[in-house]
């Protein structure tokens, strides 16, 4: 009986944590997706392979750097601005009990 108990409690935390998961990633959609496409502009930097030209040039895609230090950053501005947001909001049902 304890062992069905068990189960149920663990099976319940579980879904609990599942949905608050989600939840999270309701809220925080927009940085989540900025903070992907960041970490694909680095690892489609660290991929790619530079070769030199026949005039000795270096020809590697810099522009992917600045454009990841862009997305990482606007990912943390809507990741802050998201929880400001959040906390605001659960003050104020706080509040208003």
């Amino acid at each position: 009986m304890e062992l069905l108990v068990l189960w149920s409690v663990s099976e319940s935390t579980e879904a609990t944590n599942i949905g608050f998961m989600l939840t999270l990633l309701r809220h925080f959609r927009t940085s989540f997706i900025l903070f992907l496409i960041g970490t694909g502009c680095l690892l489609a930097f660290n991929l790619s392979t530079p070769h030199v030209a026949a005039n000795g040039s270096l020809n590697e895609p810099f522009a992917f750097i600045p454009l990841a230090w862009l997305f990482l950053g606007l990912s943390a501005v809507t990741f802050v601005a998201n929880m400001v947001r959040t906390m605001l909001g659960i003050k104020r049902q706080h509040l208003d009990c």
